[in-house]
């Protein structure tokens, strides 16, 4: 707790890390940063854990988990509709007609 209220009143003095000083910061950094990793693998683990065991939910090999939220009805085959189009077709006189 000393080295942190040091560090921070020399921050504020304006002083700046010496190479020493930066090493154990960058370690302190590091150490921090993978407590909080162990901490979040073990927490998502157990809601994965968890998850697998609910109601509906389906686990593949990768590990990915889903549930089907309904089920849609299935459509009916419906016949193509019969569409009428518009063509325009030109005559030999030159003289423009539709169809």
């Amino acid at each position: 707790m000393d080295a942190l209220t040091r560090g921070v009143a020399d921050a504020f003095a304006g002083k700046k890390l010496d190479l020493a000083g930066q090493q154990q910061l960058t370690q302190y950094v590091r150490h921090v940063r993978e407590m909080e990793g162990a901490r979040n693998e073990a927490v998502a683990s157990d809601y994965l854990a968890n998850n697998a065991k609910a109601k509906g939910v389906k686990t593949t090999a990768s590990g990915l988990q889903y549930r089907w939220l309904f089920r849609a009805k299935p459509r009916r085959h419906r016949p193509a509709r019969m569409t009428r189009s518009l063509c325009s077709t030109r005559q030999v006189a030159g003289r423009d007609r539709v169809r």
